[in-house]
């Protein structure tokens, strides 16, 4: 991480970052929703806080949290291997009526008003289609924690 990246951190963030997780209850009452989702994909049976996606060719697809959160400051810690994302790796937040499936393969999160998405692989953020590029980055890409 860069000075830079520091700098601009915020100090909510770094507090959050020196506390332990939550209880797995906790996280999983806030994980993935197995009813709002693409139907090429599942939440697993043995970890309610993984999702897997069937290789479907020509598909982009999304899943949702649990919970919706209209306002605050919310931390989650993504592991996404680089093996496993594909070419539009976007991880991001947006409205219930975000579309969660597409043929072929393109960004769903951040091309609407509809929610902002954050590509992985390139670093950009995405919002109403306007790619906001190289921000800052709070992770380690090597092993995709973020």
């Amino acid at each position: 991480m860069s000075d830079m990246d520091d700098q601009l951190r915020p100090d909510k963030f770094n507090r959050i970052m020196q506390i332990p997780p939550p209880a797995q209850h906790i996280q999983e009452q806030h994980s993935w929703n197995p009813e709002d989702r693409s139907l090429n994909i599942y939440v697993k049976d043995e970890d309610k806080l993984t999702f897997h996606r069937y290789p479907v060719a020509q598909t982009t697809d999304c899943i949702r949290g649990k919970i919706g959160y209209s306002s605050g400051f919310h931390v989650w810690q993504i592991e996404w291997p680089q093996r496993q994302r594909g070419t539009h790796a976007v991880v991001g937040v947006a409205t219930k009526t975000q579309p969660l499936h597409s043929i072929y393969y393109k960004p769903l999160i951040g091309t609407t008003n509809e929610g902002y998405g954050w590509d992985i692989s390139e670093f950009f953020l995405k919002i109403q289609n306007f790619r906001h590029s190289k921000i800052l980055k709070f992770w380690n890409p090597e092993i995709s924690k973020f």
